[in-house]
Protein backbone atom coordinates (compact mmCIF):
# COMPACT_ATOMS: atom_id res chain seq x y z
CA UNK A 1 0.00 0.00 0.00
CA UNK A 2 1.09 3.44 -0.23
CA UNK A 3 0.13 7.50 0.25
CA UNK A 4 2.12 9.45 -1.01
CA UNK A 5 5.27 8.38 -0.94
CA UNK A 6 5.17 6.80 1.71
CA UNK A 7 4.94 2.32 1.11
CA UNK A 8 3.94 -0.10 3.53
CA UNK A 9 2.70 -3.02 4.22
CA UNK A 10 -0.36 -3.86 6.28
CA UNK A 11 -1.52 -6.54 8.34
CA UNK A 12 -5.68 -6.15 9.81
CA UNK A 13 -5.92 -8.80 12.37
CA UNK A 14 -8.46 -10.02 15.20
CA UNK A 15 -7.30 -11.79 17.84
CA UNK A 16 -9.38 -14.45 19.66
CA UNK A 17 -10.31 -14.12 23.28
CA UNK A 18 -9.10 -16.14 25.95
CA UNK A 19 -6.74 -16.80 28.21
CA UNK A 20 -4.89 -19.84 26.64
CA UNK A 21 -4.84 -20.84 23.38
CA UNK A 22 -5.81 -20.23 20.37
CA UNK A 23 -4.54 -16.80 21.57
CA UNK A 24 -1.25 -17.78 22.87
CA UNK A 25 -0.46 -19.87 19.75
CA UNK A 26 -1.66 -16.26 17.73
CA UNK A 27 0.59 -14.31 19.32
CA UNK A 28 3.44 -16.52 18.38
CA UNK A 29 2.87 -16.82 14.85
CA UNK A 30 2.40 -12.71 15.08
CA UNK A 31 5.55 -12.40 16.70
CA UNK A 32 7.54 -14.91 14.24
CA UNK A 33 6.03 -12.95 11.55
CA UNK A 34 7.00 -9.53 12.50
CA UNK A 35 10.51 -10.49 13.05
CA UNK A 36 11.06 -12.48 9.88
CA UNK A 37 9.63 -9.38 8.56
CA UNK A 38 11.24 -6.76 9.55
CA UNK A 39 14.44 -8.49 9.50
CA UNK A 40 14.78 -8.89 5.69
CA UNK A 41 17.59 -7.15 3.56
CA UNK A 42 15.25 -4.35 2.32
CA UNK A 43 13.21 -2.15 4.44
CA UNK A 44 9.79 -3.74 5.26
CA UNK A 45 7.69 -1.11 6.44
CA UNK A 46 4.58 -2.78 8.34
CA UNK A 47 1.50 -1.53 9.94
CA UNK A 48 -0.35 -3.99 12.56
CA UNK A 49 -3.73 -2.65 12.49
CA UNK A 50 -7.05 -4.29 14.57
CA UNK A 51 -8.15 -5.89 17.27
CA UNK A 52 -5.71 -7.26 19.98
CA UNK A 53 -8.45 -8.58 22.67
CA UNK A 54 -5.38 -8.48 25.15
CA UNK A 55 -5.93 -7.93 28.64
CA UNK A 56 -3.45 -5.50 30.66
CA UNK A 57 -4.90 -6.37 33.71
CA UNK A 58 -3.45 -10.01 33.45
CA UNK A 59 -0.13 -10.84 33.32
CA UNK A 60 -0.39 -13.29 30.30
CA UNK A 61 -2.04 -10.40 28.54
CA UNK A 62 1.14 -7.96 29.72
CA UNK A 63 3.38 -10.70 28.55
CA UNK A 64 1.66 -11.20 25.22
CA UNK A 65 1.62 -7.33 24.45
CA UNK A 66 5.40 -7.21 24.93
CA UNK A 67 5.98 -10.03 22.23
CA UNK A 68 4.10 -8.34 20.19
CA UNK A 69 6.43 -5.23 20.32
CA UNK A 70 9.40 -7.41 19.64
CA UNK A 71 12.00 -5.73 21.47
CA UNK A 72 15.37 -5.97 19.91
CA UNK A 73 18.93 -4.33 20.96
CA UNK A 74 18.54 -2.03 17.32
CA UNK A 75 15.08 -0.84 18.54
CA UNK A 76 14.10 -1.65 14.66
CA UNK A 77 10.95 -3.75 15.05
CA UNK A 78 8.00 -3.07 15.91
CA UNK A 79 6.15 -0.69 18.57
CA UNK A 80 2.75 -1.15 19.95
CA UNK A 81 0.70 2.33 20.06
CA UNK A 82 -2.54 3.97 21.11
CA UNK A 83 -3.67 6.94 22.33
CA UNK A 84 -6.30 5.70 24.10
CA UNK A 85 -4.24 7.38 26.69
CA UNK A 86 -4.44 3.97 28.60
CA UNK A 87 -2.55 4.43 32.17
CA UNK A 88 -0.79 3.27 33.91
CA UNK A 89 1.72 1.48 31.30
CA UNK A 90 2.66 -1.99 31.16
CA UNK A 91 5.69 -1.91 33.54
CA UNK A 92 2.98 0.34 36.02
CA UNK A 93 0.50 -2.80 35.55
CA UNK A 94 2.86 -5.09 37.15
CA UNK A 95 2.46 -3.05 40.60
CA UNK A 96 -1.41 -3.49 40.46
CA UNK A 97 -1.10 -7.44 39.14
CA UNK A 98 -4.58 -8.56 38.49
CA UNK A 99 -7.64 -6.79 38.53
CA UNK A 100 -9.93 -9.58 37.24
CA UNK A 101 -13.27 -8.77 37.51
CA UNK A 102 -12.59 -5.73 40.69
CA UNK A 103 -14.79 -2.57 39.56
CA UNK A 104 -13.78 -0.57 42.68
CA UNK A 105 -9.86 -0.90 41.43
CA UNK A 106 -10.74 -0.64 37.70
CA UNK A 107 -12.60 2.38 38.40
CA UNK A 108 -9.38 4.62 39.05
CA UNK A 109 -7.50 2.68 36.04
CA UNK A 110 -8.43 5.41 32.81
CA UNK A 111 -9.95 3.50 29.96
CA UNK A 112 -11.25 5.27 27.11
CA UNK A 113 -14.17 2.93 27.18
CA UNK A 114 -15.08 1.60 30.42
CA UNK A 115 -17.46 -1.45 31.12
CA UNK A 116 -18.94 -1.08 34.91
CA UNK A 117 -19.88 -4.57 34.61
CA UNK A 118 -16.21 -5.75 34.58
CA UNK A 119 -12.92 -4.20 33.45
CA UNK A 120 -12.73 -3.42 29.56
CA UNK A 121 -9.81 -3.88 28.81
CA UNK A 122 -10.03 -4.77 25.38
CA UNK A 123 -7.13 -3.01 23.27
CA UNK A 124 -7.85 -1.69 19.72
CA UNK A 125 -4.41 -1.17 19.04
CA UNK A 126 -1.77 -0.17 16.07
CA UNK A 127 1.92 -1.73 15.81
CA UNK A 128 4.39 0.41 13.53
CA UNK A 129 7.98 -0.97 11.91
CA UNK A 130 10.52 2.41 13.37
CA UNK A 131 11.66 1.94 9.96
CA UNK A 132 8.96 4.43 9.78
CA UNK A 133 10.40 6.51 12.01
CA UNK A 134 13.76 6.34 10.91
CA UNK A 135 13.00 7.24 7.37
CA UNK A 136 9.93 9.55 7.27
CA UNK A 137 9.41 12.24 9.67
CA UNK A 138 6.37 11.01 11.70
CA UNK A 139 4.41 10.05 8.62
CA UNK A 140 1.17 8.89 11.12
CA UNK A 141 -0.79 11.74 12.56
CA UNK A 142 -2.40 11.47 15.97
CA UNK A 143 -5.32 13.63 17.03
CA UNK A 144 -6.55 12.04 20.98
CA UNK A 145 -9.98 12.31 22.31
CA UNK A 146 -9.67 15.66 23.84
CA UNK A 147 -8.61 17.27 20.60
CA UNK A 148 -4.89 17.53 21.03
CA UNK A 149 -2.30 16.67 17.89
CA UNK A 150 0.89 15.25 17.16
CA UNK A 151 1.35 14.04 20.18
CA UNK A 152 3.75 11.14 19.39
CA UNK A 153 3.33 9.20 16.16
CA UNK A 154 -0.04 6.65 16.76
CA UNK A 155 -3.81 6.10 15.72
CA UNK A 156 -6.89 7.97 16.65
CA UNK A 157 -9.42 6.19 18.37
CA UNK A 158 -12.86 7.12 17.45
CA UNK A 159 -15.65 8.25 20.31
CA UNK A 160 -18.95 6.06 19.83
CA UNK A 161 -21.64 8.02 18.93
CA UNK A 162 -24.10 6.17 21.07
CA UNK A 163 -24.36 5.99 24.65
CA UNK A 164 -21.59 4.16 26.44
CA UNK A 165 -24.32 1.80 27.98
CA UNK A 166 -26.13 1.05 24.66
CA UNK A 167 -22.43 0.67 22.89
CA UNK A 168 -21.05 -2.55 24.97
CA UNK A 169 -24.29 -3.88 23.63
CA UNK A 170 -23.10 -3.76 20.32
CA UNK A 171 -19.32 -4.56 20.46
CA UNK A 172 -16.38 -4.81 23.14
CA UNK A 173 -14.13 -2.26 20.82
CA UNK A 174 -13.93 1.15 19.58
CA UNK A 175 -13.18 2.12 15.71
CA UNK A 176 -9.95 2.37 15.17
CA UNK A 177 -8.65 5.45 12.41
CA UNK A 178 -5.29 5.59 11.22
CA UNK A 179 -4.54 8.84 9.45
CA UNK A 180 -1.40 9.03 6.96
CA UNK A 181 0.33 12.10 5.97
CA UNK A 182 1.34 12.46 2.48
CA UNK A 183 4.72 13.26 2.12
CA UNK A 184 6.32 15.48 -1.03
CA UNK A 185 9.41 12.69 -0.48
CA UNK A 186 11.20 15.57 1.23
CA UNK A 187 11.91 13.64 4.16
CA UNK A 188 12.99 10.47 2.43
CA UNK A 189 17.03 10.09 2.43
CA UNK A 190 18.60 10.34 -1.22
CA UNK A 191 19.46 7.26 -2.98
CA UNK A 192 23.07 8.85 -4.23
CA UNK A 193 25.47 6.71 -2.49
CA UNK A 194 27.44 9.03 0.11
CA UNK A 195 28.53 7.09 2.18
CA UNK A 196 30.98 3.92 1.55
CA UNK A 197 32.98 1.23 3.71
CA UNK A 198 36.62 1.78 4.35
CA UNK A 199 37.20 -1.46 6.87
CA UNK A 200 35.63 -4.05 8.89
CA UNK A 201 37.36 -6.07 12.16
CA UNK A 202 35.24 -9.25 11.84
CA UNK A 203 37.09 -10.99 14.55
CA UNK A 204 37.92 -8.18 17.46
CA UNK A 205 39.44 -8.86 20.34
CA UNK A 206 37.29 -9.78 23.31
CA UNK A 207 33.66 -10.27 22.68
CA UNK A 208 32.61 -10.76 18.90
CA UNK A 209 28.66 -10.01 19.76
CA UNK A 210 30.05 -6.99 21.38
CA UNK A 211 32.80 -5.74 19.86
CA UNK A 212 32.75 -6.62 15.73
CA UNK A 213 33.15 -3.19 14.03
CA UNK A 214 32.77 -1.65 10.46
CA UNK A 215 34.38 1.91 9.44
CA UNK A 216 31.73 4.02 7.20
CA UNK A 217 33.17 7.37 5.19
CA UNK A 218 30.76 10.18 4.15
CA UNK A 219 32.10 11.47 0.59
CA UNK A 220 29.13 13.43 -0.04
CA UNK A 221 28.53 17.17 0.44
CA UNK A 222 26.03 16.90 2.89
CA UNK A 223 25.41 15.13 5.93
CA UNK A 224 23.94 11.57 6.48
CA UNK A 225 22.21 10.07 9.39
CA UNK A 226 23.03 6.25 9.91
CA UNK A 227 19.26 5.67 10.94
CA UNK A 228 17.89 3.19 8.36
CA UNK A 229 20.84 1.89 7.26
CA UNK A 230 22.37 -1.41 7.43
CA UNK A 231 25.04 -3.57 7.18
CA UNK A 232 24.26 -6.79 5.77
CA UNK A 233 26.46 -9.98 5.29
CA UNK A 234 26.09 -13.41 2.84
CA UNK A 235 23.44 -14.38 4.68
CA UNK A 236 21.17 -11.38 4.31
CA UNK A 237 21.43 -11.04 8.40
CA UNK A 238 22.00 -7.43 9.40
CA UNK A 239 22.92 -4.69 11.89
CA UNK A 240 19.89 -2.10 11.36
CA UNK A 241 21.40 1.34 12.33
CA UNK A 242 19.63 3.67 14.13
CA UNK A 243 19.48 7.41 15.36
CA UNK A 244 21.99 6.03 18.09
CA UNK A 245 24.58 5.60 15.44
CA UNK A 246 24.72 8.85 15.33
CA UNK A 247 25.11 11.01 11.93
CA UNK A 248 28.43 11.15 8.95
CA UNK A 249 29.46 14.77 8.22
CA UNK A 250 31.06 15.22 4.86
CA UNK A 251 34.60 13.94 5.18
CA UNK A 252 34.28 12.22 8.00
CA UNK A 253 34.76 8.69 8.71
CA UNK A 254 32.41 7.07 11.91
CA UNK A 255 33.08 3.23 13.28
CA UNK A 256 29.68 1.31 14.07
CA UNK A 257 30.31 -0.99 16.68
CA UNK A 258 27.90 -3.96 16.21
CA UNK A 259 26.90 -3.97 20.26
CA UNK A 260 25.09 -6.67 20.94
CA UNK A 261 23.17 -6.55 17.51
CA UNK A 262 21.68 -10.38 15.75
CA UNK A 263 24.00 -10.24 12.91
CA UNK A 264 27.53 -12.04 13.03
CA UNK A 265 30.55 -11.32 10.46
CA UNK A 266 31.79 -14.56 9.98
CA UNK A 267 35.36 -15.18 11.06
CA UNK A 268 35.92 -17.62 8.31
CA UNK A 269 35.45 -15.01 5.74
CA UNK A 270 32.10 -13.36 4.34
CA UNK A 271 30.73 -10.30 2.40
CA UNK A 272 30.23 -6.65 4.28
CA UNK A 273 27.42 -4.47 2.13
CA UNK A 274 26.13 -1.31 2.90
CA UNK A 275 22.86 -0.90 2.00
CA UNK A 276 20.67 2.87 2.06
CA UNK A 277 17.88 3.39 3.74
CA UNK A 278 16.24 3.15 0.25
CA UNK A 279 17.00 -0.93 0.25
CA UNK A 280 19.82 -0.35 -2.42
CA UNK A 281 23.58 -1.86 -2.07
CA UNK A 282 25.53 1.17 -2.34
CA UNK A 283 29.34 -0.82 -1.45
CA UNK A 284 30.36 -4.01 -0.88
CA UNK A 285 33.84 -5.98 -0.26
CA UNK A 286 34.20 -9.39 0.47
CA UNK A 287 37.24 -10.27 3.03
CA UNK A 288 39.03 -13.78 3.91
CA UNK A 289 39.50 -15.31 7.05
CA UNK A 290 39.51 -13.33 9.48
CA UNK A 291 42.60 -14.01 12.47
CA UNK A 292 42.06 -11.85 16.00
CA UNK A 293 42.10 -8.42 15.81
CA UNK A 294 42.67 -8.45 12.52
CA UNK A 295 41.61 -5.13 10.18
CA UNK A 296 40.30 -5.22 6.86
CA UNK A 297 41.09 -2.31 4.72
CA UNK A 298 38.43 -1.57 1.79
CA UNK A 299 38.88 1.87 1.21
Amino acid sequence: MSSGELKFDMMVLHLKSGAASPQADEVNALESFIKERQQAPDLRHLIVLGDWNIRPDQSTGRRRLRKLMVSTPSQNLMRVLTVEELGPSLDEWETFGNLNQNPAVAALVPFTHFNARSIDTFLDHIAISSTFEEIFDHPISVTTASGKVDLRPGVRIATPLIPEADFYRLTDHLPVVLTLRNTDGGAVPPTVAQLILVSAIPNPTGDDRANEQVTVRNVGSDPVPLAGWKILDDRNTFWALTAQDGIVDPGQTVTIIRGGRPMSLNNTGDTVRLVNPAGQTVDAHPYDQASSGQVFLFN
